[in-house]
């Protein structure tokens, strides 16, 4: 849809794509001409609606109706039209490993990208990547790890494309929309102890269940104490005196300085 505007002597139009307002100056001009801009956008307007054109990537729908549907291409994009997943990879390597990125996440997306580069192919050009050769790497993985395992590499591969496509290395949406992974077993709820112990009397799998535990105010001061009780490292009471009673990560806790502590408050500051 698009609707005209005039102020101070000159139209723009106002158009709506995507369920967003976006505005296009046309100029001091007849209101005839200005009439006939409208008619060109609609009329575009409805043909990428009803997928007949496709706005190019990096090109906004301001500049894609201002050149009548026909923009120049994107230098960028055009260059790099042919990158291929290790390109990708290794440029995507190279900004954050200068410490943008914990240097645990980053190895951990390291083994991730190696696995989805065993399926695909180190040298397979992205500008073909498929939902078919995706669901080929979802499909032969899960005869070796977890369906969770391979939603975390599909979501490592995505947030680099991603950066990518900020980068003008590749273009257009991943597509992943559609995959389909192998069926999991779904976790049971955190429960009280006392749950667990009617659930084993009446059969259910201890050690299972046992993971669910959930402690209560009582339980959690009882668990400090009889740590704090114990022969320990220095170390470890603090630790789970921290996670009890900030819900903090082990990652964050190991990573965790004096200056993120403040001690008079007895409350941490934000975590890096």
């Amino acid at each position: 849809m698009a609707a005209l505007q005039y102020r101070n002597g000159v139209y723009r139009l106002i158009l709506w794509h995507n369920q967003r307002h976006h505005s296009l100056n046309i100029g001091p001009v007849p209101l005839s001409e200005a009439k006939a801009w409208k008619g060109r956008a609609e009329h575009l307007l409805m043909r990428v609606e009803q997928r007949l054109l496709e706005v190019p990537a990096g090109i906004s729908i301001a500049d894609f109706v201002r050149y009548d549907g026909k923009p120049p291409a994107d230098p960028e994009l055009e260059r790099h039209r042919d990158t291929t997943l290790h390109q990708l990879r290794e440029a995507y390597l190279a900004t954050f490993n200068g410490g943008a990125i914990e240097s645990n996440t980053l190895r951990t997306m390291t083994i991730h990208l190696d696995h989805i580069e065993r399926t695909l192919g180190r040298g397979i050009i992205l500008s073909g990547l498929t939902l078919a050769k995706l669901q080929g790497h979802v499909t032969g993985r899960a005869k070796e790890v977890s369906a969770v395992t391979i939603k975390k590499e599909i979501d490592t591969f995505r947030a680099v494309w991603n950066w990518g496509e900020r980068m003008k290395l590749v273009q257009g949406i991943f597509p992943c929309r559609g995959l389909v992974y192998p069926k999991t077993d779904e976790k049971l709820p955190f429960m009280t102890w006392g749950e667990i112990e009617r659930r084993i009397k009446a059969g259910g799998d201890a050690d299972r269940l046992w993971e669910c535990l959930y402690l209560d105010t009582r339980q959690v001061a009882a668990m400090l104490e009889y740590v704090k009780s114990k022969e320990l490292p220095d170390w470890i009471y603090p630790m789970l005196v921290m996670a009890a009673h900030t819900g903090a990560r082990k990652s964050e806790m190991i990573r965790a300085r004096v200056e993120d502590v403040d001690l008079d408050a007895r409350m941490p500051r934000r975590l890096r």
